[in-house]
């Protein structure tokens, strides 16, 4: 049987700021298809590692590629990966309709300038897939924050992605309001044969819903299937909205 097809690769990734080390010898690969969980404590340097992968930052040392091309290029690969970072509820503005926040992922944006039929017709497909469609003219301020996932997802898998990465997804909810919220986005992986990674401080919470973990605390402290990792690892703790 031939090997999935590598959708990203990190080899040797070092990052230091300010004299300050934050990633040190960073590798591992992202193959087709795949769902991975990259965990570890924060502080432990995971949102840092997604702006390399995504050309945000530039590392110290080391490369990484992403959709085969350097990451420093991935801007021209926008539309295939799909993002849903942590809300910041002081971030977004609460007049802003649920549509029109789904249509903020669209791409290219030159489908949002000349208000497309096929704009259209992403915006609700995505909005179906994640049972959303009754947020579609509700407000941003008036939504709960089960609902403001929901709609994240929305966005980010609007352009039908190859690569799906969520931050932190269904943060601040109640176990199992989040357990619902990452049941959906499986659902939605098995049907697209997208690949997935999750971005969090609890692998324990999302060990269902992967197939390997990587733990991240400045290095690669752990990578293999979630079943096997250390106790140690499994937990961490942060609060949650009843």
């Amino acid at each position: 049987m031939n090997e999935p097809a590598i959708i990203a690769e990190l080899k040797n990734i070092h990052l230091a700021i300010g004299g300050r080390s934050i990633l040190e010898d960073v590798s591992f690969d992202i193959h087709a298809g795949q769902s991975l969980g990259v965990a570890g404590p924060a502080e432990g340097g995971k949102t840092i590692l997604l702006h390399i992968c995504l050309g945000r930052l530039k590392p110290s040392q080391g490369e990484s590629r992403v959709l085969g091309l350097p990451s420093a290029r991935v801007g021209l690969q926008r539309g295939r990966i799909g993002f849903s970072p942590q809300i910041h509820r002081d971030r977004e503005n609460p007049d802003r309709l649920g549509e029109e926040i789904v249509m903020d992922g669209v791409w290219p944006k030159t489908m949002i300038r000349q208000e497309s039929r096929e704009t259209s017709i992403r915006v609700q497909a995505a909005l179906e897939t994640t049972h959303a469609q009754s947020l579609a003219p509700q407000r941003w301020g008036e939504m709960t924050l089960a609902e403001r996932w929901r709609l994240r997802l929305a966005q980010a898998i609007v352009n039908h992605p190859d690569l799906l990465v969520l931050d932190e997804f269904g943060s601040g909810l109640a176990i199992a309001a989040r357990q619902d919220l990452l049941s959906l986005v499986a659902e939605i992986k098995k049907t697209a044969g997208m690949t997935t990674v999750y971005l969090t401080r609890e692998a324990s919470l999302i060990a269902p819903f992967i197939d390997q973990v990587v733990w991240l605390d400045k290095q690669v402290r752990y990578l293999g299937p979630p079943g096997e990792l250390p106790e140690q690892y499994a937990t961490a703790s942060q609060p949650a909205e009843p």
